[in-house]
């Protein structure tokens, strides 16, 4: 039969289960596994949904007799098995044991066992019977024994209950390790290959589970087969990083809204080398954040991955990779001796930064009191959505501090309350200094020499600017926090107060009243009175996951396929793994260069840069070539941070079409991360004078003239694009650079804008609509006289 035509969940012992062309590959990995953790022919053997035996026609001719014990609640899949792949002989022989129980119970046959197997399994179901499946896979597993299980790695759980089939669902490492745990067992991911799922390996005693240097030999690795090459990845030991003997860094961080960008403003005007993908200013920063874009998204990754963001409070388990910032630590400190990072979110990772950089680590922690803190996040995200108009939702970030209002204060205590204690057991390395004393002059940079050895200039002009200095906190903020909550940001702030190197005399809040519109205020509370309440229907719970694979799969039409994936959002693919789609695509197209090019582009969005050269040049070997590709390419490698064959690909690409800007700006990027600045303004100046009306040419080129203190040949090249188009994006760079030249001036511009945008717009009957998803009366109040404020303020 050719199997070839078959599809997954097709009536047919092959299909049911899974990918039929796999089906002697699948088979065969688990017993190989199996028998790489020790199985042998005397031990017994548990196969949790043997499905068509897969690995049952390996194991059962493999064990003694009566050693092989199968549950699967579709009898017919074990019958077509044995009559297509065993025999009756081989079943006369071995006495194999089966049940056809659905609620998996592994006491169905009254024995224990040393090894239990579930293989796609927990990929169909919910929390409910995960718990249950593995409580009775505990009591059925010998005290030595092992069971192998796998899982759908995601970063959201799946919330439903009960067997989903043929769909899949996924959880969350986390989860995967507090159920097993729940049950009795101790657990550890393993690194051998699977192609849609991730091994998982339990046992009863902790000592049972391979060490780290035992996992190197657990790759799986298949060395034939273009379906498997991502098995090609054995699992290696995290490396020692090679970093210069005399190597210094300085890690900047604190709250947010506490003078950290103004800190790093200094140092990097004294010679600390903060960054070569430095995030612009903005109205709420007006000289620059002066954050490194590849660190802040180190942090976010982390914290996307264990469900949470920015916006973290203890909300949840934070446990980052081990590894997660070696790749960039390595990456700046081959540019630079000295150098430095600020982000607000290394709060939350200082442990890991520790652990990394070693001795060569130093920190340098602003402090500024929770009220003013919190004060200034109101002010920022209210003013963003009242300038916005955007449709308010519960979900949406800014409006979160309303819906729930003890947010910030819990944001900063724990951020605060881990600074605290890494201060404490840190001393040596670490160095605290209040918002209001660096405002005050406190010679923080001195210090940084004389305690931590840096060699920065002492004699810069400093940046901090008094009418930039928000200080003050609304009497609100006070009135809307428990008095509990309330003591236990004053305990931690104390704290910090106690291990500051620089303080000021005067760290009490500033506390201050609004002068409210009482008329403006009634009439959008009667505004919210007036509304028609109307019931929102109950959304149908789709997994847009599973959907997203759905369709993928189903869709034969090379065409169809090609759109599909080119349309196809990062954002749908949350929690869907590489391999349960790519070798399919390359499967049922394996000669056709245009849905290998686009499955490409797909790889490299996912941040998948490997797998994506490889379809990359495939479709290239196979017909298509574009230049564009080669640039494409040249940006994996970047991102895989091998500077020669990434620079090798962009010269490649400009050689192929010397008129396209986009590729002498791309090229001129990774020119900045190799520290080459003066060619890369060259290629910068080259993508302008090709790219003069794209945006994507302008932005980047603007953004490093005003590194460089060209601002004014930066504010000339916006300026001219805007007398000839309009772009919110180079009116919003406009904005950015004209605060950085004059903040008086950059302000006018800004709020210019914003009332051009707001001209004719019922913004108070938005601010009733929008009050809808608060719950407590004093935040939405606090939200009411924040926007009227903002708007009183274009007037």
């Amino acid at each position: 039969m050719d199997y070839s035509k078959l599809k997954p969940g097709d009536d047919n012992y092959r299909a049911y289960i899974g990918p039929p062309m796999q089906y002697d590959f699948m088979g065969a990995t688990q017993f190989r596994l199996l028998c790489t953790l020790g199985l042998r022919s005397e031990h017994k053997v548990l196969d949790l949904g043997c499905g068509s035996l897969r690995a049952g026609r390996f194991l059962i001719s493999y064990l003694e007799p009566d050693n092989y014990h199968g549950i699967e609640p579709n009898e017919w899949l074990i019958k077509e098995a044995i009559k297509n792949q065993i025999g009756d002989g081989m079943v006369d022989i071995k006495r194999p044991k089966f049940d056809h129980n659905s609620s998996f119970n592994t006491a169905a046959f009254d024995t224990s066992f040393d090894f239990i197997i579930a293989q796609s399994i927990f990929s169909h179901t919910g929390l409910d019977l995960l718990s249950n499946a593995l409580a009775n896979i505990q009591a059925s597993l010998n005290e030595d024994g092992l069971a192998l299980v796998t899982f759908i790695k995601g970063t959201e759980d799946f919330k439903g209950e009960g067997w989903i089939y043929p769909g899949c669902v996924s959880f969350s490492p986390k989860t995967i390790k507090e159920s097993a745990l729940k049950s009795g067992l101790y657990s550890k991911e393993l690194p051998w290959y699977h192609p849609r799922q991730t091994w998982f390996l339990l046992s009863k005693d902790e000592s049972q589970l391979p060490t780290e240097k035992q996992l190197t030999f657990l790759s799986g690795a298949v060395l034939r087969g273009s379906e498997f090459i991502n098995s090609i990845q054995p699992y290696e030991l995290k490396p020692s990083l090679n970093l210069p003997q005399k190597m210094k860094s300085l890690i900047i961080s604190g709250f947010h809204r506490s003078a950290t960008s103004a800190t790093a403003n200094y140092l990097f005007d004294a010679g600390l080398n903060m960054g070569a993908n430095l995030m612009a200013g903005n109205i709420s920063n007006a000289k620059g954040h002066y954050e490194d874009w590849d660190a802040v998204q180190l942090h976010d990754e982390q914290l996307v991955k264990n469900e949470t963001n920015w916006q973290f409070h203890d909300d949840v388990s934070l446990e980052p990779a081990n590894d997660f910032l070696d790749s960039y630590i390595q990456k700046r400190s081959n540019i630079s001796s000295y150098w430095g990072v600020k982000d607000p979110r290394a709060c939350l990772f200082l442990n890991e930064w520790k652990q990394a950089l070693g001795d060569a680590g130093h920190y340098l922690f602003v402090a500024r009191h929770w009220s003013s803190c919190i004060e200034s996040l109101l002010h920022r995200h209210s003013r963003d959505l009242a300038y916005g108009l955007p449709k308010v939702n519960r979900d949406m970030v800014g409006a979160k501090f309303w819906i729930q209002p003890e947010l910030a204060a819990k944001m900063w205590l724990s951020y605060n309350k881990r600074l605290v204690e890494f201060a404490k057991a840190n001393p040596q390395i670490t160095m605290i200094a209040t918002q209001r004393a660096l405002f005050e002059g406190a010679p923080v940079i001195q210090e940084l020499n004389t305690k931590f050895g840096f060699d920065l200039n002492e004699k810069v002009d400093s940046p901090f600017d008094l009418s930039l200095f928000r200080d003050k906190a609304k009497q609100r903020i006070f009135s809307q926090l428990s008095h509990s909550l309330q003591a236990q940001l004053n305990a931690v702030w104390n704290e910090l107060l106690e291990l500051a190197t620089f303080r000021s005399e005067d760290e009490d809040p500033h506390i201050v009243n609004d002068e409210v519109k009482q008329n403006e205020l009634a009439q959008v509370t009667a505004l919210i009175s007036s509304q028609k309440v109307i019931a929102s229907p109950q959304l149908d719970m789709v997994n847009l996951n599973s959907t997203w694979l759905k369709e993928c799969l189903a869709i034969t039409e090379p065409a169809a396929i090609s759109q599909f994936l080119d349309a196809s959002p990062v954002a749908r693919l949350s929690g869907i793994e590489v391999a349960e789609w790519l070798p399919e695509i390359q499967e049922r197209f394996e000669l056709n260069a245009h849905v290998i090019l686009a499955a490409a582009k797909l790889l490299q969005r996912l941040k998948e840069y490997q797998l994506a050269i490889n379809c990359f040049q495939v479709s290239v070997s196979l017909g298509v070539y574009f230049p564009y590709i080669d640039m494409m390419i040249g940006q994996c490698w970047q991102a895989l941070d091998d500077s020669k064959k990434s620079e090798f690909f962009f010269k490649k690409a400009m050689v192929a079409n010397p008129n396209n800007p986009i590729f002498y700006t791309n090229y001129a990027k990774l020119l900045l991360v190799l520290n080459r600045d003066d060619e890369a303004e060259k290629q910068f100046e080259l993508g302008y004078q090709k790219g003069r009306k794209q945006p994507a040419c302008i932005i980047p080129y603007c953004e490093y003239l005003n590194k460089v203190d060209k601002i004014q040949k930066a504010i000339d090249i916006a300026n001219g694009f805007l007398d000839e188009l309009s772009h919110p994006a180079i009116n919003n760079l406009l904005s950015r650079l004209m605060l950085k030249r004059d903040v008086e001036q950059g302000k006018a511009h800004y709020s210019n804008a914003v009332k051009e945008r707001l001209a004719g717009k019922d913004t108070l009957g938005w601010l009733a609509s929008s009050c809808k998803v608060f719950d407590s009366a004093q935040a939405e109040e606090d939200f009411m006289i924040r926007c009227l404020s903002h708007w009183e303020k274009l007037k």
